[in-house]
């Protein structure tokens, strides 16, 4: 993992100068974004005497980061063994900021509808592969045109990016993902350990918002700002289709606005 030489176009991305580079081990630019399975997939690739290639954030000098689609192939001896390791990498960073526009709701900056659309299916697929269990969590601000009837759009908008970023943080771990579905509406797409973790959740996220304590004089669960949660649980036998999970979502939130909002409904299979 150590850096025996650079090209000089790695050092202008990078903002290290060749004397700061080499010598130095490789995780000098590694940025913290990136899962440490990559790395690990990629170095047991490379030492079996294959290439890898892939998509790689790395860290900057100055703390900001960039983007490349990297080669990595090993270098070998007369003796056939492994001596070093080349790496040609190509500047992607624009590509990749174009694809988060295309995929981020440009008000609230969390994930739009169309990725969601994308995402989904990939993670149900994912979760029965690996028998893991999987929470969508739909939820709507209660009595939002209220709201913004009542405070105008403006104050809307902003409230809209302080709900988007505390259900945001709700979520720690990356692949857990927030999105905007529209308008007042939103989704948590989560991985859990068991099914009484998806309502604990979806609580705290509930609980989240109203603790911001946006005042809301027009939300008859609450003097704040409040939202409801439809949620279904997607178990390793479930086969039902995205369009099919949606739908029950969307009755479970359904339940918790007739009952009283400010409340996590579950769909009961």
């Amino acid at each position: 993992g150590k850096i025996i030489g650079v090209s000089d176009a790695f050092c202008n991305i990078s903002g290290y100068t060749r004397e700061e580079l080499v010598g130095q081990p490789h995780s000098i630019v590694r940025h913290l974004d990136m899962p440490k399975s990559v790395f690990k997939e990629m170095w047991n690739t490379i030492e079996q005497g294959k290439h890898w290639q892939g998509r790689v954030k790395n860290l900057k000098k100055d703390g900001g980061y960039y983007w490349v689609y990297a080669n990595i192939e090993p270098i070998f001896d007369k003796k056939g063994n492994i001596d070093a390791y080349a790496a040609i990498r190509v500047d992607i960073t624009y590509k990749k900021y174009i694809e988060q526009v295309a995929i981020t709701d440009s008000l609230t900056s969390l994930y739009n509808r169309r990725y969601f659309d994308d995402i989904f299916p990939q993670q149900i697929s994912i979760a029965k592969r690996e028998k893991g269990i999987l929470a969508f969590a739909f939820i709507d601000i209660d009595y939002f045109k209220q709201y913004n009837d009542t405070y105008g759009h403006q104050e809307g908008d902003t409230t809209l990016k302080l709900v988007a970023k505390a259900l945001k943080d709700t979520l720690k771990r990356p692949n857990d993902y927030a999105f905007r579905l529209g308008g007042e509406e939103f989704g948590l797409l989560y991985y859990i350990k068991n099914i009484k973790d998806a309502a604990t959740i979806a609580n705290l996220a509930r609980t989240n918002i109203e603790n911001l304590k946006i005042e809301h004089t027009r939300n008859l669960a609450s003097k704040y700002v409040t939202i409801s949660s439809g949620l279904y649980v997607i178990e390793n036998d479930d086969n039902s289709l995205v369009d099919e999970i949606y739908k029950k979502a969307d009755e479970a939130l359904y339940c918790a606005k007739q009952n009283g909002r400010n409340q996590v409904r579950s769909y009961l299979k």
